[in-house]
């Protein structure tokens, strides 16, 4: 569901209300299932976007809403990524973009890492969307290899949860 838009202005946007930004949300949940569960849902979402032959083009967790009714929005405020690549390789970058973005919310405390939560995300949108992206998904994982591999000098509970992010939907991507 996309919200309305009630107002175009040449300095803003207004937007009908669909509900809580989907990131606060997840923070104000203390259970970790109804958090994971969210994060499915939303996953399920993007599959719905690219089934419809669409992309996102910026699906974090930020630019989603969850309304009073439990309904799950997508809000996309980024120019069409198709301008500049085909549809596949941005619904590929979707999920990548998504998985990054739900990486604060499998970190566990150390030693665990988000690597099997994340892959088991990855499995949502593989098993209920279908696997024909997965070309486009190795290919990015093969592509972003050299950056992880930098970043996996780094201490990563030193850098920001977008680096980490980064670093961990980059790993879950190089085992397909």
């Amino acid at each position: 569901m996309a919200p309305r838009v009630l107002e175009l202005r040449s300095d803003c946007v207004i937007l009908s209300d669909t509900g809580a930004q989907l990131r606060d949300t997840l923070h104000s949940l203390a259970d970790d299932t109804q958090r994971l569960h969210l994060i499915e849902r939303a996953m399920r979402g993007l599959g719905a976007v690219h089934a419809a032959k669409l992309c996102h083009g910026r699906p974090f967790l930020k630019d989603m809403t969850i309304g009073a009714d439990d309904q799950l929005s997508f809000l996309d405020l980024e120019e069409n990524p198709t301008a500049r690549m085909s549809l596949q390789d941005a619904q590929a970058r979707d999920v990548w973009l998504l998985l990054l973005a739900s990486t604060e919310f499998y970190l566990g405390p150390p030693p665990e890492t988000p690597l099997q939560g994340m892959t088991d995300l990855l499995d949502v949108y593989l098993t209920e969307c279908g696997t024909s992206l997965t070309p486009q998904l190795r290919n990015l994982g093969r592509a972003l290899r050299p950056y992880r591999r930098v970043m996996s000098v780094l201490r990563l509970k030193d850098v920001s949860k977008d680096a980490a992010g980064a670093y961990w939907s980059m790993r879950v991507l190089e085992q397909l």
